[in-house]
């Protein structure tokens, strides 16, 4: 049960940041401005259709409640405790997803994360992936406006991979299985999370030009 309301708590992630780049959207792009009066569009069709996963997942919560409202309260709590715990870094992540949107020119990112970057901006990618705090896909959305502003697949996925360094666990870990496989067992994630963004690139690009 504590798993299903992980999805409902994830998914609630997903609409924060939906609703969050609708807003960015409209208002510096006007993108998303809905007409109401247009060619006789229904609205509820248009909610029902963005937000079909998110409904089916309410639908499913309240059959719940009706079968077990004691382990849906459990597994609801413990969501909500997972997700209180990452407001700050998913409010933090937005805010610093605005400030790039806004102020950050493409061509600069584009420069330092793009293709035309190279091993640096794979390096770069690697560095912060090792510095990340938190799941990978609370990252997702940032991930998502720098490829937008020009950053290449490479980089984000390099930056991925090197996650699973978690720098804040390194102790933690040298303590109970001891500091020389500690640091081998991350001295190879950074490398290969390198790699992998290397061979990222060069996989899409080939991919892309045929």
């Amino acid at each position: 049960m504590g798993f299903y309301w992980d999805n409902i708590y994830l998914y609630g992630i997903q609409v924060s940041w939906k609703e969050i780049r609708t807003i960015e959207e409209s208002f510096f792009n006007n993108h998303h401005n809905i007409d109401l009066n247009n060619n006789g569009d229904n609205p509820m069709k248009e909610i029902v259709k963005d937000y079909i996963v998110e409904i089916i997942i309410g639908i499913i919560a309240c059959i719940l409640m009706i079968i077990n409202i004691n382990k849906v309260y459990s597994g609801l709590i413990f969501a909500l405790k997972m997700y209180f715990n990452l407001f700050l870094v998913i409010i933090s992540i937005a805010f610093i997803n605005g400030i790039i949107s806004v102020f950050v020119p493409k061509n600069t990112i584009s420069k330092i994360l793009g293709n035309e970057s190279g091993i640096k901006g794979i390096f770069f990618g690697s560095i912060f992936g090792t510095l990340m705090i938190g799941p990978a896909y609370v990252f997702y959305p940032l991930f998502s406006e720098l490829v937008l502003k020009g950053a290449s697949l490479g980089v984000i996925a390099t930056t991925i991979f090197a996650w699973g360094i978690k720098l804040q666990w390194v102790p933690f870990g040298g303590a109970i299985l001891g500091w020389k496989f500690i640091i081998f067992l991350n001295l190879l994630i950074f490398f290969f999370a390198i790699i992998s963004g290397l061979i990222f690139n060069k996989i899409w690009d080939s991919h892309a030009s045929t």
